[in-house]
């Protein structure tokens, strides 16, 4: 009987040591189950007031400090905070047009120039237009985004940079016009742009040729010939001297004898200009052969052409030669001096090239 009451006791002791173990696994401050909402969402403050003026420039600079408090859900379960931001007007009704930056569990924010032109472009202000974004932080517990909760608004109006910065190429070509915007640049180091040079233009050395300018409708500094040309054809190049003379198209005598286009690259030390006099049309529509030539219109600065396509591909080629041709681009309705082939439909199509726009060259099927 005294063995039996033994095992009894022991059976009973086992039992309280593992309800007392389990029951100190569970926390309340802890257990999602015991969090419950905030009355209010936490307090979003901004570091300006705004206007806010961005520029690719300046684009690393800090622009904005964005800072809120902690909110208590009633247990120590992490809180996750996000940046939610919307066009301004729109009040974050639509969820499908909310933006958001994961914050984790930090109270501050320190927003570049260039996070700033993201957000703005993404809520759809236009490059070089002002426009307004409304700016909260949203606040959830645990890992699934439970009881979330909403701050104040904060509103920003920002000036949105465009990701190109243009440099001018004044010449005998166009007039020695130095506010045109023929050359870009996207990182601020190299620049290029499509140039057209009319049959008949002039080119003596000393009167004519082309200087590049950096700060548009500015003479203050314009870079010329620095030396070192190399020309085969109508392509080279050569060096650049803030105090140098007049820059020569490469292959060309006093004068252009026919219409010739210049793919110009420089930057502050060195420019390259590869030069062409037609465009043509070739791909699995003609079998790759008989290409078909494009017609520039000077006024509008465009290339066309009719072209009956077959489903398949097609590329468009410098001077009937496969020494260069474009390509498909990284963006629809791009193209590349490297990319593969361009995608056609069944069908004839008005082709149309445009050149005119530094880095942004595009094409169109209708």
């Amino acid at each position: 009987m005294k063995k039996l009451l033994n095992k009894i006791l022991l059976v009973a002791g086992v039992f309280a040591i593992m309800v007392g173990s389990s029951c100190k696994k569970v926390n309340p401050l802890t257990d999602l189950t015991k969090a419950s909402a905030p009355g209010s969402g936490t307090t979003l403050t901004s570091s300006e007031a705004g206007p806010i003026a961005l520029a690719l420039a300046t684009k690393d600079n800090p622009a904005n400090t964005f800072q809120w408090s902690s909110v208590w859900y009633g247990t120590t379960t992490p809180v996750t905070y996000t940046l939610q931001y919307d066009s301004a007007g729109f009040g974050f009704l639509n969820s499908a047009k909310i933006y958001t930056v994961p914050l984790g569990q930090s109270y501050s924010l320190v927003a570049t120039q260039a996070n700033l032109n993201g957000y703005g472009k993404q809520c759809g202000i236009a490059p070089t237009q002002t426009g307004t974004v409304e700016f909260r932080i949203m606040t959830s517990v645990g890992t699934n985004g439970a009881m979330p909760t909403y701050s104040n608004i904060v509103s920003l109006t920002l000036s949105i940079y465009d990701v190109i910065v243009y440099w001018g190429l004044p010449g005998k070509y166009q007039g020695w016009d130095n506010t045109k915007p023929l050359l870009g640049s996207s990182d601020l180091v190299n620049y290029e742009g499509y140039v057209y040079c009319a049959n008949g233009t002039s080119n003596v050395p000393g009167n004519d040729g082309f200087k590049i300018v950096p700060k548009l409708g500015d003479w203050s500094l314009a870079y010329g010939d620095g030396g070192g040309d190399v020309a085969t054809g109508i392509n080279g190049g050569g060096n650049l001297s803030s105090s140098g003379g007049n820059i020569m198209w490469p292959g060309v005598g006093n004068a252009f004898t026919s219409d010739t286009w210049y793919f110009v690259q420089a930057n502050t030390t060195t420019w390259t200009a590869q030069g062409f006099t037609s465009l043509s049309v070739i791909g699995d529509f003609n079998s790759w052969g008989g290409d078909v030539d494009m017609t520039y219109n000077p006024v509008t600065n465009l290339w066309t052409a009719t072209v009956p396509f077959t489903a398949g591909g097609f590329k468009i080629r410098w001077n009937h030669a496969w020494t260069t041709a474009f390509g498909a681009g990284a963006n629809p309705g791009s193209i590349s001096l490297t990319g593969g082939n361009i995608t056609a439909p069944t069908s004839t199509k008005t082709l149309t090239l445009d050149l005119s726009h530094p880095i942004r060259y595009t094409y169109s099927l209708n």
